[in-house]
C-alpha cells in the first residue's frame, strides 16, 4: 500500500483512474471488478515503470528499455513513460528516438520544465548549439539557476557580448554560478553603465567601413581557427616541459594566458589546474578543473586525466564526497 500511495505522489499530475460516486444504481459486482481490472492494470505499469528507473540508475538501458516497453503497451501516451523513455534513448545514444519521444512528451505538456531540460541535452550532445541555445534562453527565464548552463553556451558559441550581459544579470540578481569569478576574468569583464540617450546615426560611409571590419575579422577569426588545432599540439609539448621541468609559476602564466585566449580549450584549463595544485592552491585548482570539464567532448583520455587531478585536489582538500564522485566517473 505504501508503494502504491509512493508511486501515485510521483506521478500526481496523471490520473490513472477514475470513480463515479453519482452512479449509485451501478451493479456492485461488475463495479469491483472493472475497479479490480483498473487496479491491477496500474500495478503492472507501476512494477514495469519502477523496475525501468531501478535499471537505468544501475546503467541498465536495454533492460530499463524492456519494462518501459511493457509501460508503453499499458499507457503509451503516459508523460512519466515518455520522459524516461527519451532519458533511456539518450543513454543509449540513440538520439534520434530520443528526440521522437521527448518531442511526443513536450507536445503533451509544453510547460514541462525537465522535458525541455532534456531537449536542451539532446542538441547538447548532437553538438546543435545554435537549437540548444533557443530552448536554454527559455529555460533561464523559466528558473535564474539556469543561468549557468547559459553561460557555458555563450562561451562555446564565443558570443563575448552576450555573455558579459549575463554576467552583469548574474551580478545583479545574486545568482550563484559556480566559478563565476574565473569567467569574468576569461571574458575582462567589467560592469557595464547603460547609456540612456539614443546612439547617434551612422553615416553610410561609415556603415560601409563597419562591414568591411566586420569582415576582415570574420576572416582573420577563421584563419586563427585553423591554426588552433596545431597550436594546442604545440602547447601541449610546452606544458609537459614545465611539468618535467616543475616550473609551476610559468606553467600557470602560460596556461592563463591560454585560456585567456582560447576559452573553450579544455587541455589550457587542465594545466591551468596542474599548476595550481602544485603550488598549494587546491581550492582554486578544484574550480579551474571543473571549468574545464564544461568543455569536455567525447576526449576519454583527456577525461579521466581531468578526473585524476580533481580526485588528487579534493582528496587535499578532505572532500571525501567529491573524491568519490570523480573516482565513479573515472571508472
Amino acid at each position: 500500500m505504501n508503494r502504491l500511495l509512493a508511486f501515485v505522489i510521483i506521478l500526481c499530475s496523471f490520473n490513472l483512474w477514475a470513480q463515479d460516486d453519482s452512479v449509485e444504481d451501478m451493479d456492485s459486482s461488475v463495479e469491483e471488478k472493472l475497479d479490480l481490472k483498473a487496479e491491477n492494470k496500474f500495478l503492472n505499469f507501476e512494477d514495469h515503470f519502477i523496475s525501468a528507473v531501478q535499471e537505468r540508475v544501475k546503467k541498465n538501458p536495454d533492460r530499463a528499455l524492456e519494462h518501459l516497453q511493457a509501460c508503453e503497451a499499458i499507457f503509451p501516451d503516459h508523460a512519466a513513460m515518455l520522459y524516461e523513455k527519451a532519458k533511456v534513448y539518450y543513454d543509449l545514444k540513440d538520439y534520434t528516438r530520443a528526440h521522437e519521444y521527448c518531442d511526443r512528451l513536450i507536445q503533451q505538456k509544453p510547460d514541462y520544465f525537465w522535458g525541455k531540460k532534456l531537449k536542451t541535452d539532446l542538441f547538447l550532445a548532437e553538438q546543435n548549439l545554435e537549437d540548444a541555445l533557443v530552448i536554454q534562453k527559455q529555460l533561464y527565464k523559466e528558473k535564474p539557476g539556469e543561468a549557468y548552463a547559459l553561460l557555458k553556451l555563450y562561451v562555446r558559441l564565443r558570443d563575448d557580448e552576450a555573455a558579459r550581459k549575463l554576467i552583469a544579470e548574474i551580478d545583479k540578481n545574486a545568482i550563484y554560478v559556480p566559478n563565476i569569478a574565473s569567467y569574468k576574468k576569461r571574458f575582462k569583464y567589467k560592469k557595464a553603465v547603460v547609456a540612456k540617450d539614443k546612439p547617434e546615426k551612422v553615416m553610410p560611409q561609415k556603415k560601409i567601413e563597419s562591414r568591411v571590419e566586420e569582415k576582415t575579422e570574420e576572416e582573420r577569426i577563421q584563419k586563427a581557427d585553423q591554426k588552433d588545432l596545431k597550436k594546442t599540439l604545440e602547447i601541449k609539448k610546452d606544458y609537459t616541459a614545465l611539468v618535467r621541468a616543475r616550473d609551476y609559476h610559468k606553467l600557470f602564466a602560460l596556461s592563463q594566458e591560454e585560456i585567456y585566449k582560447h576559452p573553450v580549450e579544455p587541455l589550457h584549463y587542465l594545466y591551468n589546474g596542474i599548476a595550481l595544485a602544485k603550488l598549494e592552491k587546491p581550492a582554486e585548482a578544484a574550480d579551474i578543473l571543473e571549468m574545464g570539464l564544461d568543455f569536455l567532448f567525447d576526449n576519454n583520455k583527456l577525461k579521466s586525466q581531468f578526473y585524476q587531478q580533481l580526485i588528487d585536489v579534493y582528496n587535499v582538500l578532505k572532500n571525501e564526497k567529491k573524491v568519490t564522485h570523480y573516482r565513479k566517473l573515472k571508472s
